[in-house]
């Protein structure tokens, strides 16, 4: 799927797909990080930022799920009981992009006591 705003080609960031995951995990706790919750809000956060500011997030292209898209490397790497999560996201670099943080700090708070079944419902209705 590919949203083109004004004709435009849109802009590859190449934002580390755990970088995103971070920036959950230190706003909502481990609830960030929970599958069913951290795929569909990643993906709803790239959906919005390619629509609003013509922006690609990562290079990893997001897999068809059975319930809404996933990107593969966050599946592997976050794990049920990664004990390593935190040294893990120590070495991953914040997102700094001021085009990106407001979606980031929206989708928070649109969706911080959501339960991951309507946050995967808004996913698949976005493909």
């Amino acid at each position: 799927m590919t949203i083109m705003k004004n004709n435009f080609k849109p802009k590859q960031l190449n934002l580390n797909s755990l970088s995103v995951a971070k920036y959950f995990y230190e706003k909502l706790g481990e609830r960030g990080i929970e599958q069913p919750f951290l795929q569909p809000i990643t993906y709803l956060t790239y959906t919005e930022i390619l629509k609003k500011e013509n922006l690609l997030l990562f290079k990893e292209k997001f897999q068809a799920g059975e319930v809404c898209p996933f990107l593969l490397s966050l599946r592997e790497l976050i794990g049920k009981d990664n004990k390593e999560l935190a040294k893990l996201f120590r070495q991953t670099p914040d997102i700094t992009d001021h085009r990106v943080l407001p979606h980031l700090e929206k989708l928070t708070k649109k969706y911080a006591e959501a339960f991951a079944c309507e946050i995967q419902y808004k996913a698949k209705d976005n493909l």
